[in-house]
């Protein structure tokens, strides 16, 4: 079983994302905090920072045109937490003080906080959280009528008032400090449970060495074991992290459910693929597949020129030789370099068929 831990916000003063940006008859986000989170960062990445107008915006979101209603309720979303100021499609959009503290953060414990302030922008979740404090939170018929007479939540919304809070929670629990962390009850594990009372759940009961650092997540595909672990641990992971991802592999999903699903879940989730192409492995190129397929940008290393499938040996490949000195740092200098300007330019790093369709 899982608690949900959410200290109640001492003094806080309603914000203007808590009562403005609403689509109508929603008092709460339709995207979750981390997806919501992909319009600050844009700015920032894309328009270093400054106002940026809608259309502009909406291509660095990944939208064709600005009137997309998908980039609207992103929009509004990012609103809700705080993070920029929205007033439509008309208007410039503009990173606020919380937004700024997030993707400007110097530290672990700046990010932690600002993203802290972002959740407790949406007053239904603050309300909520404050509401259950360090209680158990059971997702079931009682939780919902509470929803919907304590906090007004009409019953259609339900469902996706869950979605939203759970997995906007599990980002703040994330990058939270260790000595913060539930520890979960390892007795329950296993246990037999009511799926319809137990799912979804507001946090993760996983216990965790550290809490994560970076907002943006570099998903690894390539072979494993022997030397393969290696070149991850001491190579690749710290490139990754100096472009400042969030390092991840497919041996590292601890999630429940089949391997394929994780994998395409992780895939999904990454901002960045970095993909081992080094003895042609099928398994790196079915999930380099998935990869095109979702129009992820990716990075292409390999130990020869030879393992470079055709279709995309006119795509630039970071071909690294064990047998030149410093070639390991040399490697993961090259992997930096490439993973930012992957993500400054996806569509250059992804076979032409399946780049997004510009305006």
């Amino acid at each position: 079983m899982v608690k949900a831990r959410a200290s109640k916000p001492k003094g806080r003063k309603p914000t203007v994302a808590s009562k403005a940006g609403r689509g109508p008859g929603w008092p709460f986000p339709k995207n979750s905090l981390e997806e919501a989170l992909a319009v600050p960062r844009a700015i920032e990445l894309k328009g270093a920072g400054h106002p940026m107008e809608a259309e502009e915006l909406a291509r660095a979101c990944g939208f064709n045109q600005a009137t997309d209603w998908r980039f609207q309720d992103l929009g509004r979303s990012a609103h809700h937490f705080g993070l920029v100021s929205w007033a439509g499609v008309s208007k410039p959009v503009q990173l606020t003080a919380i937004g700024t503290s997030i993707v400007r953060a110097t530290s672990a414990q700046e990010r932690s906080a600002a993203l802290t302030k972002a959740f407790n922008a949406v007053d239904l979740f603050a309300k909520v959280a404050a509401h259950y404090a360090d209680r158990e939170i059971v997702f079931d018929e009682f939780f919902f009528n509470t929803l919907t007479k304590k906090f007004g939540i009409a019953a259609d919304k339900h469902e996706k008032f869950a979605e939203v809070f759970v997995a906007s929670r599990k980002l703040v629990d994330s990058f939270a400090a260790p000595n913060s962390k539930e520890q979960g009850d390892s007795s329950n594990e296993g246990a037999a449970t009511d799926p319809q009372k137990t799912e979804p759940t507001a946090s993760s009961a996983k216990t965790v060495s550290e809490s994560r650092k970076y907002l943006a997540k570099c998903f690894v595909v390539m072979p494993f074991g022997g030397y393969f672990d290696t070149y991850y641990k001491d190579v690749y992971a710290p490139a990754v992290r100096d472009a400042n991802l969030e390092p991840g592999r497919a041996d590292e999903i601890f999630a429940s459910g089949s391997v394929i699903e994780q994998i395409v879940k992780a895939i999904k989730a990454a901002d960045v693929v970095l993909a081992d192409l080094s003895g042609k492995n099928p398994n790196v190129f079915y999930e380099l597949g998935l990869a095109h397929a979702m129009s992820k940008p990716v990075v292409y290393v390999s130990a020869s020129v030879d393992d470079i499938p055709f279709d995309v040996r006119h795509l630039r490949t970071i071909v690294f030789n064990i047998q030149q000195p410093f070639w390991a740092e040399r490697l993961k200098t090259d992997i930096t370099d490439y993973l930012k300007n992957a993500l400054r330019e996806p569509a250059e790093t992804i076979p032409n068929p399946f780049r997004p369709v510009p305006l």
